[in-house]
């Protein structure tokens, strides 16, 4: 399937299928189109399919969008929960929710990013590394963008205009996205790997700093009724924080860095990468040594083996405690609270 929004492929697997889905930004309109629904549908047509082994998300070049959809997107990987905190320059303070208990896919999960990820899409792939949902896998780390602007319009034909920067955004883990980005759990360098590109090149950016961590959730912000409803029908379906996938990171990592290693293509656009980096920081080599970019998408080729490994990983577990794969009593082995 296939538009400007949102496409997905998929590829068989074991006894079902891994799923590769790109979203291209946050969006909604007033006539029903939204991310959240369209990843909806694409899920429920994959499951179609075959049953899920394993999701590739792809925010490559997610840029961002609309902080509701992209607080909703990460509502389809979690319970209820706070999935971002914004923080303003006075003092004040939002936090924005997952209400749904309802996820809509909890097994291996990769977020694949590079460094024009930014902005909305880093809260999604924060927020669901942060619960420990997914795995990031790409450029070292994400563009940077966790800072909140305000754009200043005194005329509606006025051909300049100000962004006021008004605050900054915060994970549940109390991270921002600003400067630092999110950083890949297991780096596959992209085509933007050897250019400079992120918030931290902008002229006066803002510098990153932490909040407390809200796993939890206090309710601070609530009173009365409100926060009555929210004891009772919120506190109850938290996310608990998963470490289950995180344990699996250093064998991952050795394996990617093995196969990229033996990986001739992989190799050379390596090489490609690093005399572009070379030229860009003034060496003297000629475009023409510069080897085109191949359209092989190996990095979406090295994600499906890392999820493949973490399928083969999780397959084991289930094993060495007796779990098939229509027990649902898994879960709560694979939770943790924070």
């Amino acid at each position: 399937m296939q538009n400007d929004r949102l496409t997905y492929t998929y590829e068989p697997y074991a006894d079902g299928i891994i799923a590769k889905i790109t979203l291209n930004s946050f969006y909604e309109n007033g006539g029903g189109i939204n991310s959240e629904k369209d990843l909806k549908d694409a899920l429920k047509k994959l499951q179609e399919v075959g049953p899920i082994r394993g999701l590739i998300l792809d925010f490559r070049e997610n840029a961002g969008g609309f902080l509701s959809q992209a607080v909703k997107v990460a509502g389809l990987f979690i319970s209820n929960g706070i999935v971002v905190v914004s923080k303003y320059g006075k003092g004040e303070v939002h936090y924005l929710r997952s209400l749904d208990p309802k996820t809509y896919y909890n097994g291996p999960f990769l977020i694949l990013t590079s460094k024009l990820s930014a902005s909305a899409a880093e809260i999604v792939a924060q927020s669901l590394q942060d619960y420990g949902v997914a795995l990031i896998v790409g450029d070292e780390r994400t563009f940077g963008k966790g800072s909140i602007q305000f754009q200043t319009v005194t005329d509606e034909k006025a051909e300049l205009f100000f962004k006021v920067t008004v605050g900054k955004y915060y994970t549940v883990s109390g991270k921002s996205t600003q400067i630092e980005g999110v950083v890949a759990d297991i780096v596959i360098p992209t085509h933007f790997s050897p250019f400079n590109i992120g918030e931290r090149y902008l002229e006066y950016p803002l510098s990153s700093d932490r909040i407390p961590s809200a796993y939890s959730d206090s309710l601070v912000d609530l009173d009365g009724n409100t926060k009555r409803w929210f004891q009772k029908n919120y506190l109850p379906f938290l996310q608990k924080k998963v470490t289950f996938w995180r344990k699996m990171v250093p064998e991952l990592k050795k394996s990617s860095e093995r196969r990229i290693a033996g990986d001739p293509r992989f190799q050379k656009f390596l090489q490609t990468q690093e005399k572009i980096k070379a030229k860009l920081n003034g060496k003297e080599i000629q475009w023409d040594e510069i080897q085109a970019p191949s359209f092989e998408d190996i990095q979406m080729q090295e994600s499906v083996q890392i999820l493949k490994e973490m399928i083969i990983l999780e397959d084991k577990s289930r094993k060495s405690q007796g779990i098939s794969f229509e027990d649902q009593s898994l879960a709560p082995l694979l939770e943790e609270a924070s």
